[in-house]
């Protein structure tokens, strides 16, 4: 049976973690993320480990986009609907089921909590 996915991206390395103070909250955010996957029956998958190592060359951000479908395929995860999120996004408690909101097409929103980052 195909379930909805979250495809949650958490990547600790340790060359970070003095820049970012830690990742105490980057466990938060997965915690939260956890939390409402098992409240609306979605798996919860933790994105940890990008093809390539150098993050410069090939940030995060951007792998993530390539490596969603195999990471799923290589974990045998039977997906009907994928909601990629970032460490740095919580989820409220009582949020609705998101996958129930939107159709079968790509859906994005704009996100302005940096914008000077976005630039």
């Amino acid at each position: 049976m195909k379930k909805n996915v979250v495809f949650w991206t958490g990547v600790q390395k340790e060359r970070f973690s003095e820049k970012y103070g830690g990742f105490e909250w980057m466990e938060i955010s997965k915690k939260t993320w956890q939390f409402w996957c098992e409240k609306n029956n979605c798996i919860f998958f933790h994105y940890d480990s990008p093809k390539h190592d150098d993050f410069f060359q090939y940030r995060i951000t951007w792998q993530r986009w390539f490596d969603v479908f195999d990471k799923l395929e290589q974990s045998n995860v039977n997906y009907d609907k994928i909601l990629m999120v970032d460490a740095c996004s919580m989820v409220k408690w009582n949020t609705p089921n998101i996958f129930d909101l939107v159709d079968d097409k790509l859906v994005g929103w704009r996100d302005m909590d940096n914008m000077k980052w976005i630039y």
